[in-house]
């Protein structure tokens, strides 16, 4: 029996069976190592995520968006922080692009597509960080028990060229428990190693659908509140165009010609057939509270021949 003790199989063992083993044994340890990491990473992360959302959605509710991306640079381990940590920053950027252009301006642009794809780029360098190591596990998980398995065929071959010698099976014995203490070894390494490899990936996987809907949430937020700016960054506000195109339902002398904007273009009754009806216009943009259809340059020829009706009749009198 003490032929086949652990210590009697490792002496008697050759040095490529021991290399193998080698092997095997620092493919168990790095996915332990793997594994103790990942764990400790994804709780945290986890229990990180929770706080960070639960404060986002207070922030986001009062509309405190730097309050909003202080909580996200607060939440480091949380990779759905940093994601909103992006979009918030970059619309926040959008907003700030939009009410001043500077002299590198390119015109204007999409904010819900600059968020957008904020969003994605580190989305997807989340999902790779978080990702990492579980490689090596299914590497280790499909090769370890090959590995072992070429210990095995290493370990027969060296059982049966012992008998060249002559003898019987207490030769070969322990030759073939060498082999065979390979391959155990083998599935030893992988069988957790696969295990582990599957549960991190539905866990990142449970990530990954957090970080897509609250990046979709986000961009609904920024479409939602998109529909009170304009092209051109002036906002919607109480039925008038900020910037004194329209002032408390007040057109402001000349900004619109005389005929400019057809008949029911603004509702209300406020033009009606060109004409705008007294008090509708600033005073002293109207004479007599109402304009007269014509073009403005026709109106000092009609003058001349209002002027010129009285000389005349001077002369039909004489």
């Amino acid at each position: 029996m003490s032929d086949f003790s652990p210590m009697e199989m490792w002496e008697k063992m050759g040095w490529l069976a021991k290399a193998i083993a080698y092997a095997l044994v620092a493919m168990s340890l790095y996915s332990w190592f793997v594994t103790v990491e990942r764990f400790v990473t994804f709780s945290s992360g986890a229990k990180a995520s929770l706080v960070f959302m639960d404060n986002l959605r207070g922030h986001m509710e009062q509309g405190s968006l730097g309050e909003a991306i202080i909580a996200a640079k607060a939440a480091t381990k949380s990779p759905i922080a940093k994601v909103m940590q992006a979009g918030l920053s970059e619309y926040v950027k959008g907003l700030e692009a939009r009410r001043s252009r500077g002299p590198n301006d390119v015109g204007d642009f999409d904010l819900v597509d600059a968020v957008n794809r904020s969003l994605e780029r580190v989305k997807e360098r989340e999902t790779a960080n978080l990702r990492r190591g579980l490689g090596a596990l299914a590497s280790i998980a499909s090769v370890a028990p090959f590995v072992g398995l070429l210990g095995t065929v290493i370990g027969i071959i060296n059982a049966f060229s012992m008998l060249k010698g002559g003898g019987g099976l207490d030769v070969i014995g322990p030759g073939i428990s060498e082999a065979l203490v390979e391959t155990a070894f083998g599935l030893f390494v992988a069988i957790p190693a696969a295990m582990v490899f599957n549960y991190f990936t539905g866990r990142v996987e449970y990530f990954v659908v957090d970080m897509n809907d609250v990046s979709s949430e986000f961009v609904d937020y920024v479409l939602k509140e998109g529909r009170q700016l304009v092209s051109d960054g002036r906002v919607l506000d109480g039925g008038a165009i900020d910037g004194g195109a329209v002032d408390a339902g007040a057109i402001d002398a000349g900004a619109i010609d005389a005929g400019a904007i057809d008949a029911g273009a603004i509702d209300g009754g406020a033009i009606d057939a060109g004409a705008i009806d007294a008090g509708a216009i600033d005073a002293g943009a109207i004479d007599a509270g109402a304009i007269d259809a014509s073009p403005p340059d026709a109106a000092p020829a009609a003058r001349c021949d209002d002027s010129s009706a009285p000389a005349s009749t001077p002369a039909a009198s004489g």
